[in-house]
């Protein structure tokens, strides 16, 4: 059996039972099922697992992880410059210290970094290539607020990456 055995197509408005679709055509140990909607369609292309598509599954996973880590760097980014420029104005008396705790806690979404991802060795090594592709070294609290990580356990976590890697 080839490693693709088997395409699908389902254009928008049809209709399949999964339960089927499942039944007839996916053995969960050894297969796998892609879904990829272009326009008005979607294709669904299953096939038998190896070690080809297990490479291809490890690559999506990674550039998944990265996306996730640039998408959240650029939302922080873009939170820091709006601080920055409301700073700016406060500070060269455009607005009110009164105005600008106001503006603050209204519209708090748009100024505050929340550390809400928490730092573990799969997302370290992911951060570490990326870091590696910019060419900079930053400051535990640098890296923090720019990928919203909890930064307690760097430490911790650095440590248990050099051991694994020795």
């Amino acid at each position: 059996m080839s490693s693709i055995d088997k395409k699908y197509q389902i254009v928008e408005g049809s209709s399949f039972s999964s339960s089927s679709f499942e039944e007839d055509y996916i053995t969960p140990s050894d297969s796998f099922l892609f879904a990829i909607s272009k326009k008005d369609e979607v294709n669904l292309v299953h096939g038998e697992l190896c070690s080809y598509t297990e490479g291809i599954f490890e690559i999506m996973q990674e550039f998944q992880e990265r996306e996730k880590f640039y998408v959240k760097a650029i939302q922080n980014l873009k939170k820091q410059k709006e601080y920055v420029n409301l700073l700016y104005q406060v500070s060269n008396e455009l607005i009110s210290d009164e105005e600008f705790s106001t503006e603050l806690e209204e519209n708090e979404s748009k100024y505050l970094i929340k550390l809400d991802n928490k730092l573990n060795a799969k997302n370290f090594f992911t951060i570490s290539k990326i870091m590696n592709r910019i060419g900079d070294v930053l400051l535990d609290d640098d890296l923090s607020e720019i990928f919203s990580l909890k930064s307690e356990n760097f430490e911790k976590i650095l440590l248990k990456a050099k051991s694994n890697n020795e």
